[in-house]
């Protein structure tokens, strides 16, 4: 085998130093072209998004419960410790039927804040009706229609 054959079969075994520096620079342009449109924004709509589905279906499960139970079933959102939980009869710890659901503190939580349900579905006299969750200007209102406690969840501001 002559030199020039010997080194060719050696050149196909592998990429060059400079090759290998050329795609590592490309793949960091294309990363920070692509890092800042994936970022704060879309997880703070997801975040707000699955915040919000998380409550209804709170309101949902709380109705049900009453319902079935023939009890008045509460919703209480706590803004201040970011959470929300179904209770029993009255709000107090040792009534809560399913655990708190905490929420991200980016989240701000404007309206009511204790949902009641009576036992044949509707909402309790005085009980809240609305709710807007706010995160990094995407809002959701989730609503419950007092003569039915019907819930409805939508999204009122941002993308």
């Amino acid at each position: 085998m002559n030199t020039v054959t010997k080194f060719a079969s050696n050149r196909n075994k592998g990429f060059s130093l400079i090759e290998l520096s050329f795609i590592i620079v490309l793949m960091g342009i294309l990363i920070a072209i692509t890092v800042p449109r994936l970022g704060s924004d879309g997880v703070s709509t997801k975040r707000l998004e699955v915040t919000s589905k998380a409550l209804a279906t709170d309101l949902q499960y709380a109705r049900q419960l009453a319902i079935s139970t023939k009890t008045t079933h509460y919703v209480y959102v706590d803004d201040f410790n970011n959470e929300f939980a179904v209770y029993e009869s009255s709000v107090q710890a040792s009534n809560i039927v399913k655990p708190a659901y905490s929420f991200n503190s980016s989240i701000s939580v404007n309206g009511d804040d204790t949902f009641g349900f009576e036992a044949n579905g509707s909402i309790v006299v005085g009980s809240g009706t609305s709710i807007e969750l706010d995160d990094a200007g995407d809002e959701w209102t989730i609503s419950v229609v007092p003569a039915t406690g019907s819930i409805k969840k939508e999204q009122t501001g941002g993308s």
